[in-house]
């Protein structure tokens, strides 16, 4: 994990963060945004930096990720991250599964798991 502290980036937008990823091993930025800033809890705005390759795929799988596509992203307590960089990194868990437990929420804010 990295913490980047850098100013000249508020007010970003999450496309413009995510076009200067360049850790290719990278599979989750949290962002500490404008929403972090106005929640009592300070939720992180989690983003996948995976994208699906679209060519060359079947003009009918294609139609389909068009209409329903993958999550991109999800709010989560600052208490969840570690989990979630743990296990999108070690494949255990898929960023749409938790983008799904986090949309289950009353208040759409993934919390740590309590196993």
């Amino acid at each position: 994990m990295q913490l980047v502290d850098a100013p000249a980036w508020s007010g970003a937008s999450a496309d413009e963060v995510l076009a200067a990823v360049v850790d290719e091993d990278l599979v989750v930025v949290f962002l500490a945004d404008r929403g972090t800033m106005k929640s009592p809890a300070r939720t992180l705005l989690a983003l996948s930096t995976v994208w699906e390759d679209v060519s060359g795929l079947d003009p009918v799988y294609y139609q389909e990720l068009i209409e329903s596509p993958d999550p991109r992203e999800f709010r989560a307590l600052p208490t969840a991250v570690h989990g979630v960089q743990v296990d999108l990194a070690l494949g255990n868990v898929d960023f749409a599964e938790y983008a799904g437990a986090a949309s289950a929420e009353p208040d759409q804010v993934l919390r740590p798991s309590r196993a």
